[in-house]
């Protein structure tokens, strides 16, 4: 692919063989930078009422931009087994929690005599890391009782999606 100029400035070089913004392209705020995405198949439970990691979801980014904000997103199946069963979501960056140590980012709560027990959730969180080292975000869920499934099946995905957004 040849490179990208507008005027005299290139914006988007191709030498390295690998398509790389050039240093000084100014973005304007509320742009896209860049987007990381994982599509995980599988089957995560927990019976812990504290939370635990489901390492598969685990994703990193390097910011650009000290400055930027991250836009978290996770669409996944949600399921409880047990009646009036609570189920709670939330993301780490590295080891720091995102939200509220006991509720966490997404509360779901289980029907009443077997009905209502499955969703479709869709999930989103902005952070601002602050720095432009490597920064992993994880996806943690816990219970109050029972069984808590995110993604019930192997038959089924869940995406997660990281956005780095310009400030």
């Amino acid at each position: 692919m040849p490179d990208l100029v507008l005027g005299s400035t290139t914006i988007l070089s191709d030498s390295s063989g690998t398509p790389t913004i050039q240093s000084g392209v100014a973005f304007p705020a509320g742009h896209i930078v860049q987007t990381v995405t994982k599509e995980v198949r599988g089957n995560y439970t927990t019976t812990s009422t504290s939370f635990v990691e489901m390492s598969n979801f685990a994703q990193s980014i390097t910011p650009k931009f000290n400055n930027s904000k991250i836009l978290i997103t996770l669409g996944t199946s949600l399921y409880h087994n047990t009646d009036n069963g609570h189920g709670y979501i939330t993301f780490y960056r590295d080891s720091t929690h995102l939200s509220d140590n006991n509720e966490g980012i997404r509360l779901y709560q289980a029907g009443h005599d077997g009905k209502a027990r499955w969703h479709i959730a869709h999930l989103t969180h902005v952070d601002t890391p602050g720095t432009t080292g490597t920064v992993t975000y994880k996806v943690f869920i816990r219970t109050n009782t029972g069984t808590f499934y995110l993604t019930y099946s192997s038959s089924y995905y869940s995406h997660f999606m990281l956005q780095e957004i310009k400030v």
